[in-house]
């Protein structure tokens, strides 16, 4: 595979953000864009073959997040 070099305007934040990252996973930041990338992916392809995600903190009930993996927003909870 080719490697293609890009250059991206992100908020300070964001960047700071993805420096702390990086530094507490022992990886670089090339690497945590790398995962992001992947994870979107996942959760895209996932959500387009109807998936749902679900999430759950102990002792809470569980969430449903909805819309694509950019732009998820909690749904109802689900009572167990």
């Amino acid at each position: 595979m080719a490697i293609v070099k890009i250059s991206a305007n992100l908020a300070e934040e964001i960047v700071e953000d993805m420096k702390r990252r990086a530094e507490e996973q022992g990886i670089s930041m090339t690497e945590l864009l790398r995962q992001a990338l992947a994870t979107q992916k996942f959760l895209q392809e996932e959500q387009d073959r109807g998936t749902k995600l679900i999430l759950q903190r102990a002792g809470e009930n569980d969430r449903e997040l909805v819309g694509t993996p950019n732009h998820y927003r909690t749904g109802r909870s689900r009572g167990r």
